[in-house]
């Protein structure tokens, strides 16, 4: 059993003409772009797509996911798949000169690792700044360790500074052709030449082996311990934030006497990730857009549109209960695409091989749509048309539409969900303080926080409303959001508890529409497990094994009590909504099939009692 969920730290957004002033107490607030994924980039999602923003002043990077995006078959659990990432760069806006060190790098194990895509189009840039009591001896050797696999993601080409004040920076070393390190999670030394003892030093990798990603262990400066340092101070004059009453995400900041603003949100109506990059100052935004792919896709650009279609053929889980050899493959192989439209005010923009490029703009606004070919219906082999014409005509509907129409239709279709409870568990001494400095005073102190208490109950019903909405697959193991093709546990609906978690609170929190998935889910596998049952057991009914896919496919182990606990929740569903149709059409008949197997399996005592097996 194995349980997981999304908590980066905690998580934003702005408000429109006549609306109410925003609840300061209901953000997720940070003083410094996001550098790791998991505690620190902010989630928003409209059910079928998810993505987590980082928040980064001179390249912004939208990693995203479709709830569709599976691999594996009716037999093979297979795994929930990373679709790719938006990266748009600013060559006019400068990235402070702040510690910005991978905390993976710093951690003194080995057996974790920065790993980042970026395909080669930029540099990656390694900082930090160095405690005063550490500057006395100048430093004439660095350490880097490879990561634990993919030899091709070990950097091939580099260059490394000091410095005093961040500013101006001295060149001290620069390799090229460096070999792939001889092994995994092996240490190499590099020496240099160097008289003085800087206050900060940085890396810029320039490049690695051809693979998509860049990954490293460990770095390591002469004999200083960075991991005691302070390598994330707050950017001055910077918020990001993610405002859980509006669902929407913002960035504000200032650098060279212009004011900017950025705003994201996830539409559930128009189903598209809308982002816009607005500026005090006319024509302050210049740079290009760009999108990758997890899965080797064609990538394109035309007129105003990069797009990325490719197939999920030959993509297996490596790893697990049932890792495919070499040549292996699964029975089901869906096609997907995304597209990135970039609409622009003021300015000029035009196609730069599969990227686009914006020059002096006044308003950069990005619309991202994606999907796949699955339909939720065994009948049909789980497949039907296309995603192109779907994504292009959302996209097309989309683009027609002012930002705020598109905000204001978004605030109605949340809100109406999301204001339906509030919570008051009293006043916090440090609600003005950003959210991660509000946990780290919490596990210091363990002074209470009641309004930190109510953040995250409502984040809990923000992250249900973002990952779990009509006509949807249901909320996974990290809800919508994964940036790996093989992620923890598959990424997958975990039966022995996870998917059931994910749903006791939801009519609680009064979302009971946010439940339909996870009752159409069902449904849509209930052949699928008899069958398997069948042939398993020779009994009727159905069960599940402890993990499961978007087709139905369970590997790891059977465990039989999961279908049953599965139906609790439908049970329990029905008991608060009454909901008489959804009783007949969906939870009864999965309820009488489970039952179903029991009475096969019941086991008869001497004195004639009937009780249920302890195991199969």
């Amino acid at each position: 059993m194995k349980i997981l969920a999304l908590l980066p730290v905690l998580f934003l957004s702005f408000a429109a003409h006549a609306e109410p002033a925003a609840d300061e107490n209901l953000k997720l607030r940070y003083d410094q772009p996001a550098l790791r994924w998991e505690q620190e980039a902010l989630p928003i999602g409209n059910g079928q797509m998810g993505a987590m923003l980082f928040g980064g002043l001179q390249r912004e990077q939208i990693q995203f996911n479709e709830e569709s995006l599976w691999i594996g078959d009716e037999n093979d659990t297979g795994a929930y798949q990373a679709f790719g990432d938006v990266f748009v760069q600013f060559s006019n806006i400068k990235q402070p000169d702040v510690g910005t060190a991978a905390p993976a790098t710093i951690d003194g194990n080995s057996a974790t690792k920065w790993c980042e895509e970026n395909r080669g189009a930029f540099p990656l840039i390694w900082q930090a700044r160095i405690n005063a009591d550490d500057q006395k001896s100048p430093i004439t050797r660095y350490t880097l360790t490879s990561a634990n696999d993919v030899p091709e993601r070990d950097p091939s080409a580099w260059r490394f500074y000091g410095s005093q004040d961040a500013k101006t920076w001295t060149l001290l070393d620069e390799r090229k052709d460096v070999a792939i390190w001889p092994a995994r999670n092996s240490a190499q030394s590099f020496e240099f030449k160097n008289q003085t003892a800087y206050s900060h030093y940085k890396f810029e990798f320039l490049a690695n082996h051809g693979a998509p990603h860049f990954q490293l262990a460990e770095i390591g400066l002469g004999a200083l311990n960075l991991a005691s340092t302070d390598t994330a101070p707050p950017v001055p004059g910077y918020r990001r934030e993610l405002d859980l009453e509006r669902a929407v995400h913002t960035v504000t900041f200032a650098q060279n006497g212009i004011n900017y603003r950025r705003e994201a949100f996830a539409s559930y109506p128009a189903k598209v990730i809308a982002y816009r990059f607005t500026a005090d100052k006319s024509g302050a935004l210049t740079g290009s857009v760009s999108l990758t792919d997890m899965h080797k896709a064609t990538i394109s650009a035309a007129n105003t549109t990069i797009t990325a279609a490719g197939s999920l053929a030959g993509y297996t889980y490596q790893g697990g209960s049932s890792e495919k050899k070499p040549g292996e493959t699964y029975a089901l192989a869906l096609t997907y695409e995304s597209q990135v439209r970039v609409l622009n005010d003021g300015g000029t923009v035009k196609i730069d091989g599969d990227k686009i490029t914006f020059d002096q703009v006044n308003t950069l606004t990005l619309l991202l749509a994606a999907g796949t070919d699955f339909i939720q219906d065994r009948s049909k082999g789980w497949k039907g048309e296309a995603p192109h014409g779907k994504i292009t005509a959302r996209l097309a509907a989309a683009s027609q539409r002012s930002w705020d129409d598109l905000l204001a239709e978004h605030l109605r279709d949340y809100q109406g969900l999301f204001k339906r409870v509030t919570l008051d568990l009293g006043t916090s001494p440090v609600a003005g303080l950003p959210t991660d400095q509000r946990l780290a005073n919490f596990k210091k102190t363990k002074e209470r926080d009641p309004q930190l208490e109510t953040l995250l109950f409502q984040y809990g019903r923000y992250l249900t409303i973002a990952s779990s909405r009509q006509g949807g697959l249901p909320a996974n193991l990290q809800g919508k959001w994964n940036k790996d093709n093989n992620p923890a546990w598959r990424c997958d609906y975990h039966t022995d508890i996870n998917i059931q978690m994910n749903y006791w609170p939801t009519d609680m929190a009064n979302l009971s529409e946010c439940f339909e998935p996870y009752a159409e889910w069902i449904h849509s596998i209930r052949a699928v497990r008899t069958e398997a049952t069948a042939k398993a057991f020779n009994k009727r009914g159905w069960l599940m094994r402890g993990e499961s896919g978007l087709f139905g496919g369970s590997t790891w182990d059977w465990v039989p009590g999961t279908s049953a606990w599965l139906l609790q929740n439908s049970y329990d569903h029905y008991r608060f909504t009454g909901d008489k149709d959804y009783l007949r059409n969906r939870a009864y008949p999965a309820m009488k099939e489970v039952c179903a197997y029991w009475l096969d399996s019941l086991i008869a005592q001497p004195d004639g009692t009937l009780v249920t097996p302890i195991g199969l």
